[in-house]
């Protein structure tokens, strides 16, 4: 009997795995990311319904290396969009396949440079408060929040701009503690 039912649920696992779309989606199926190129990132942004939200794409040096990033401008604050675990790929523009780069995670970081040193009890409060996101002081005593999202289980372009819509929020409620 247990055999049955262990072939049961396979059985199951496997009907729900082959109905999920990974990559570039056709028509008949939504759009899902397991990894993406940063046009792709400026077409989530640009869905974004909000005239607040600003961005633009820089290359930036992190931990001595040049990064891609985009820099999301949001309340007189900004904040980086950071492609992490670039991988090549080829995908199709104008009806020609091309090779670039794209990224299996996204990770949003901003910094919060304070005259007077932040309070590590106000960064734990607010660890303990807020899930998705961490907050902690770096070497230079700035107050620092980061987020990241995984795109190698596959995302929906909804899902990739909450992130950045939550971030936001997160840090202009992060902000407000120093």
């Amino acid at each position: 009997m247990r055999a049955a039912r262990t072939t049961i649920v396979l059985g199951i696992a496997l009907l729900v795995f082959s109905s999920v779309s990974f990559g570039y989606s056709n028509t008949t199926t939504k759009q899902v990311f397991t990894s993406m190129l940063i046009s792709d990132m400026q077409q989530v942004l640009g869905s974004i319904s909000s005239t607040a939200i600003g961005y633009s794409t820089e290359t930036i040096t992190l931990q001595g290396q040049s990064v891609s990033v985009i820099r999301i401008n949001f309340s007189h604050h900004s904040a980086f969009l950071i492609f992490r675990d670039p991988t090549t790929v080829f995908y199709t523009q104008y009806g020609s396949t091309k090779i670039g780069t794209a990224y299996k995670s996204l990770q949003m970081y901003g910094f919060i440079q304070s005259v007077f040193s932040p309070s590590c009890t106000k960064v734990d409060d607010f660890n303990h408060q807020f899930r998705g996101s961490r907050a902690y002081i770096d070497d230079d005593g700035d107050a620092i929040l980061e987020a990241d999202l995984y795109l190698s289980g596959g995302v929906a372009p909804e899902t990739v701009s909450d992130f950045v819509l939550r971030y936001i929020t997160a840090f202009i409620v992060f902000n407000s503690l120093f």
